[in-house]
């Protein structure tokens, strides 16, 4: 197995192996290279049934069974996302996001195996939310590392299947919002990282909403900084599994009107709730340390914040009325 790192503790992409074989013998050693490098990309893999890649994958969680917003293969969990030049499947998931994170119990990993790839437009790409979490300003770490938000599918330009899948459980009783704290620690590795997004992360609980928008939006400003992120061009056949806890995702829409084809299996915890655990202290040096020790990271960040004006007045004035 040839084993090709992508970025820093970030990325690693497998090639040469036989994932039927290798995740059923070296599960273990598998799920760590997974949850290390926060997603894997394999590449150049002979082509996987439907049956084969739910098998392969659903070692790492239940797969999720969605009732009817996307086209069905012949395995329950496994389903097609097809884009083609017209509503509603045109440019839907071009906005950073964790999937489902509006669900009690949200995707714990996910895995995409890209069948028809266009000519160009297609990249996907991940940002690291431990690292956007470490560059915060300690001010803004102290006012939302017990905070919570609510979670919760736009009414508007998104997914009308999932919209209607929405709103067909909410007829049958089911809860379908739900509120997440806003930092977690990632059960495997120890790290903590932001769990909030600008497509389904609706306000933070117990702040007024002009705030909550404030606050939000500081963190999204860190999403742009290019160290924390990963940007894949998808070759015919690659398969990507990541973790949905410590990273987000934003799907390029900018081959349309071309066609593009993947199968997509979302996993869930076996435990029926999410797997992390929550922030109850600050486990983090001073900048002036952490940046020491993590000098790639001081000019770029020192710069952005800068620019965009952190003012730790501002924050302290939340500090005072929130924390």
């Amino acid at each position: 197995m040839k084993e090709t790192v992508l970025g820093k503790n970030f990325g690693l992409m497998l090639e040469d192996v036989d994932l039927v074989k290798y995740s059923s013998e070296n599960f273990e050693e598998l799920y760590s290279k997974f949850v290390h490098n926060k997603f894997l990309v394999i590449r150049g893999h002979r082509e996987l049934t439907d049956h084969e890649f739910s098998n392969t994958f659903t070692m790492f969680g239940d797969g999720f069974v969605w009732d009817e917003a996307f086209e069905r293969t012949g395995v329950g969990e496994v389903h097609k996302i097809i884009h083609r030049d017209t509503p509603p499947s045109a440019g839907k998931e071009n906005a950073w996001h964790n999937e489902t994170s509006w669900q009690k119990n949200p995707c714990k990993a996910v895995v995409i195996n890209l069948k028809v790839v266009p000519a160009y437009g297609s990249d996907t790409l991940w940002i690291d939310t431990n690292k956007v979490w470490e560059n915060l300003p300690a001010p803004l770490r102290q006012l939302i590392h017990k905070k919570s938000a609510l979670h919760s599918p736009p009414a508007e330009n998104y997914h009308t299947e999932i919209v209607k899948m929405k709103e067909q459980q909410a007829d049958k009783g089911f809860e379908t919002d739900a509120i997440h704290p806003m930092v977690i620690q990632h059960p495997d590795t120890g790290l903590w990282h932001i769990y909030v997004n600008p497509l389904f992360t609706q306000y933070i609980k117990g702040m007024a909403k002009k705030d909550s928008y404030w606050v939000l939006h500081q963190i999204y400003d860190t999403f742009h900084i290019p160290e924390f992120q990963y940007r894949h061009r998808w070759q015919p056949g690659d398969i990507i599994l990541w973790d949905n806890r410590s990273t987000v995702h934003y799907a390029c829409s900018g081959y349309f009107p071309n066609y593009r084809e993947s199968r997509r299996l979302m996993l869930v915890s076996q435990k029926g709730k999410p797997e992390w655990n929550t922030v109850d202290h600050l486990p983090l040096p001073s900048e002036e340390e952490y940046f020491r020790s993590n000098p790639e990271f001081y000019g770029g960040i020192r710069r952005h914040r800068n620019r965009k004006q952190w003012f730790t007045r501002d924050i302290e004035k939340l500090l005072e009325q929130y924390g």
